[in-house]
C-alpha cells in the first residue's frame, strides 16, 4: 500500500477528478464508484486508488504512525508489490499524479514506511 495525503481543506481533490487527471496522463482508468482501478495498459500490474476522507484517513495516519495527521489521502493498493516494482514508472507515475492534485501532499510507502514530503525530502524512514 501506498498513500498520498493531504490537507483536505485548502485542496479540491476528488476521486473522480483524480481519475480524469489519471486519463489526462495516459494512464488506464476503470471507475468501480468508490474505488478506481489504475493501469499502464494490458499485462501490466493494476493499482486500486481509493480517496479516504478526514477521519478514515486520520485513523490509518494514526494506525501507521505517520507523524503529520493529514485530513485527507488517497490510499493506493497494490495487489502484487513484486510486479508493482518490476513496473516502478508506473507506481512512480501514478503517485506524482495524484500528489499533483494538492497542495503540500505527503508521500507514505508501506512496504519500506518512508514518508517523504512535497519537497521530496525523506522525513521518516523505516519502522
Amino acid at each position: 500500500m501506498s498513500l498520498v495525503l493531504f490537507d483536505a481543506t485548502t485542496s479540491d481533490v476528488s476521486l473522480p477528478k483524480a481519475g480524469e487527471h489519471l486519463r489526462e496522463i495516459g494512464l488506464s482508468v476503470v471507475d468501480h464508484g468508490s474505488v478506481l482501478e489504475v493501469s499502464y495498459g494490458e499485462g501490466g500490474p493494476v493499482f486500486a486508488v481509493e480517496f479516504l476522507g478526514p477521519e478514515a484517513s486520520g485513523a490509518l495516519a494514526e494506525s501507521l504512525s505517520i507523524p503529520r495527521r493529514r485530513s485527507g489521502c488517497f490510499r493506493i493498493g497494490i495487489g502484487d508489490l513484486d510486479e508493482a516494482l518490476d513496473e516502478i514508472n508506473t507506481l512512480i507515475e501514478l503517485q506524482a499524479a495524484l500528489q499533483s492534485l494538492a497542495p503540500d501532499a505527503w508521500l507514505f510507502n508501506e512496504w519500506n514506511r518512508n514518508l517523504v514530503d512535497s519537497t521530496g525530502t525523506v522525513v521518516q524512514t523505516g519502522s
